[in-house]
C-alpha cells in the first residue's frame, strides 16, 4: 500500500493537539515543499545572463521600430496621394470656376472716369 506521506504530515498539523509545536524550518515535508516550490518558479521563468536580456531588447526594439516604420510611411505614401489628387481636383476645379472676361476694355457710349475705371478693372 502506497502512503502519500506529505498528506499524511498535513493531516497531522491539522489535527495537532494545542500547544504541539511544529516548527517549519527543521521539518523535512516543510522545507522540501517550500524548495520544490522555489525550484518550480526558478524553472518556470527564463533566465538570461545581462548580455542576453540586452541583446533580446535591442532585438525586440528593432523590430518593433521597423514594424512602426513601414506603417508610418505607408500611411506616408497614402496621404500624399491623396494630397496629390486634391491639388488636381483644386485645379480642375479653378479652371472651370473662372470667369470669362475680355482682353480689351468695355467701351461705354460716354467714356467718363468711372465707367473706364470699371472697364480696366475688369481686364
Amino acid at each position: 500500500m502506497d502512503v502519500d506521506e506529505k498528506a499524511v504530515h498535513d493531516l497531522l498539523l491539522a489535527n495537532r493537539p494545542n500547544g504541539a509545536d511544529h516548527d517549519p524550518t527543521s521539518c523535512a515535508f516543510c522545507t522540501k515543499a517550500a524548495s520544490k516550490e522555489e525550484e518550480k518558479n526558478v524553472t518556470d521563468q527564463a533566465i538570461f545572463t545581462q548580455e542576453q536580456h540586452e541583446q533580446l531588447l535591442a532585438s525586440a526594439v528593432e523590430t518593433a521600430s521597423a514594424e512602426a516604420a513601414a506603417t508610418a510611411d505607408a500611411e506616408i505614401l497614402t496621404l500624399n496621394e491623396q494630397l496629390d489628387a486634391a491639388k488636381a481636383q483644386l485645379v480642375e476645379e479653378e479652371s472651370k470656376s473662372r470667369i470669362w472676361r475680355p482682353k480689351s476694355p468695355i467701351v461705354t457710349s460716354r467714356p467718363d472716369s468711372k465707367s473706364w475705371l470699371v472697364s480696366e478693372s475688369l481686364q
